[in-house]
């Protein structure tokens, strides 16, 4: 499963990919993208 949030993650997102690749799903795939580029990913 790939996950999607914005390039250069702030302090109150460093925890997100470990708790979900934890909790969720463990082999998440992370795209970690610009926000001029938001909504333009493949489903």
């Amino acid at each position: 499963m790939n996950w999607v949030t914005r390039e250069r993650p702030v302090i109150d997102r460093i925890a997100y990919p470990w708790l979900i690749t934890w909790f969720v799903e463990r082999k998440a795939a992370f795209l970690f993208v610009p926000p001029e580029q938001r909504g333009l990913s493949p489903r």
